[in-house]
């Protein structure tokens, strides 16, 4: 589709901000800072609302692809072993995307755990729309948060909390953009995903950002509840 090529990039990027912030014995405000913003900026682009979003197409074209291959959707998801052998090719496909290795190996994790909402049924988009929408905004507070300052080293850890759900919903909406290009026959045919198995990595996407999620998550300088 074209978004995730950026989308990509910033996400390896804010892999690696988390990371470095991660190995400092202090609260690293200027990494989580960064990252916050790259999060904000991200998320915001997913989350525009208009005809033209990239995001929002390759979305409805997976869910169209679904429809259209329902059987192989079944056989292919039918039991966990199968899926399993499935997310060995979508590991190809991050890497193949522009994904390091290892950061491809930690998505193909997150995106086991996508697999009872795979089985149950169809998602809304308009759902899927909101919840990025949700992240977008939890994304830019966080960012003003930090820009006025984290000084105590819990604010820190919530912030580090929060931004590595954001990023989970960055590499979900980058599966949804890397395997758009085979919802359809014609990119199918130089794709590493038939139709069927684009449409499951459009529900597996979906599942990471909705997993991504907590309405219950605080901000930096946000009072416990």
């Amino acid at each position: 589709m074209g978004f995730e090529l950026l989308l990509i990039e910033r996400y390896k990027r804010m892999a690696a901000l988390l990371e470095e912030a991660d190995k400092s014995d202090e609260p690293n405000q200027e990494s989580l800072m960064e990252a916050a913003v790259i999060g904000c900026n991200a998320l915001k682009d997913l989350a525009v609302k208009n005809a033209a979003n990239d995001f929002h197409q390759a979305v409805r074209q997976l869910q169209e692809a679904r429809k259209q291959s329902r059987a192989e959707f079944v056989a292919i998801t039918q039991t966990f072993g199968q899926f399993s052998t499935f997310l060995t090719v979508e590991l190809r496909v991050l890497i193949a995307g522009g994904f390091p290795e290892y950061l491809a190996n930690q998505i193909v994790q997150w995106c086991l755990d996508s697999y009872e909402e795979l089985r149950r049924g169809d998602t809304d988009p308009a759902v899927l729309f909101e919840r990025v929408q949700l992240l977008s905004d939890q994304a830019c507070e966080l960012a003003e948060e930090l820009k006025a300052g984290v000084k105590q080293e819990a604010e820190s850890e919530r912030a580090k909390r929060v931004l590595k759900s954001i990023l989970k919903a960055m590499a979900g909406a980058a599966l949804i953009g890397l395997n758009a290009i085979a919802a359809f026959p014609t990119g199918a045919a130089t794709a590493l995903l038939t139709v069927a198995g684009a449409a499951i990595s459009g529900v597996i996407g979906t599942s990471v950002i909705n997993r991504a999620w907590s309405p219950k998550a605080k901000v930096a300088g946000s009072a416990e509840s």
